[in-house]
């Protein structure tokens, strides 16, 4: 048996509980443990990204099963064991004020999974339309955009609330629930590598993501100069470029020489 996750209203309440039925850990600023919960575990994941690895496994609940997905950081590794103990610390650390953030419009984080690799692997709602870009390129004919921009603008501001930076927002970065609505992911883990490595290999990862990123983060500063940090004025510069991504109905945003030369008469 298996239920569908569609709305961002049920996933933001529903969550799992543990046997003896109390709250969610999540909620308390604890890390729910649901290695021994999940279930069809694939062998290879489902796709990849520049940080980690995606995997969609099922979740055993009282009432039958739900799809997750199961998100794994393949970067930050070390052979200083040391180094290794702060990094994991510092996920946790992270993954506890995800697990605090309650909005529809954000991923809720429901629990962790701890034999997917050296760090704590993240469990949340399979979104059952993807990202955002994929969703542009089959959805182009029958899409309507209030809807998805208005749930990516109260997200990030959410976020902005309670002081956490996104820092690599893209259309990969924002999940479409069954119903069509919108929620954000993947926000602190580019602040969170930037703190680990440096920005130079912040900047590298990046590549894929320039026309999102605001251009300050690609320059070279001089040896005066401070290296620019990920900041909310980068997130909102990232949100332009999504609103123009799905206005012009691409995958991947224009660039505005071309926006330009379309506007000449």
């Amino acid at each position: 048996m298996s239920t569908s996750i569609s709305a961002p209203s049920e996933i933001s309440t529903d969550e799992p509980t543990s046997k003896a039925g109390q709250q969610p850990a999540c909620s308390s600023g604890l890390l729910q443990d649901l290695t021994k919960e999940l279930q069809n575990r694939p062998p290879f994941p489902i796709t990849c990204g520049g940080y980690g690895d995606i995997y969609k496994c099922y979740l055993a609940r009282p009432d039958g099963t739900v799809p997750v997905a199961v998100k794994t950081i393949r970067a930050l590794q070390s052979d200083n064991e040391v180094t290794m103990q702060k990094n994991r610390k510092r996920v946790r650390r992270e993954l506890k004020i995800w697990g605090r953030l309650k909005h529809t419009s954000i991923l809720p984080l429901w629990g962790v999974a701890t034999d997917f690799g050296p760090y704590l692997a993240m469990i949340c709602p399979w979104a059952d339309n993807g990202a955002l870009t994929g969703f542009l390129e089959r959805q182009e004919d029958t899409l309507t955009f209030e809807g998805q921009l208005a749930d990516i603008a109260l997200g990030l501001q959410y976020l902005h609330s309670k002081s956490v930076i996104h820092g690599d927002l893209t259309g990969s970065n924002v999940l479409i629930y069954g119903n069509g609505r919108a929620c954000v992911t993947d926000f602190g883990l580019s602040t969170m590598i930037e703190e680990f490595v440096g920005t130079s290999y912040l900047t590298s990862s990046m590549r894929g993501n320039i026309r999102w990123a605001a251009a300050e983060l690609y320059d070279i500063p001089g040896e005066d100069d401070a290296p620019v940090s990920l900041s909310a004025e980068c997130d909102v510069y990232s949100f332009g470029s999504i609103v123009l991504q799905v206005s012009s109905l691409r995958s991947r945003p224009k660039k505005l020489s071309s926006l330009c030369e379309n506007s000449r008469y």
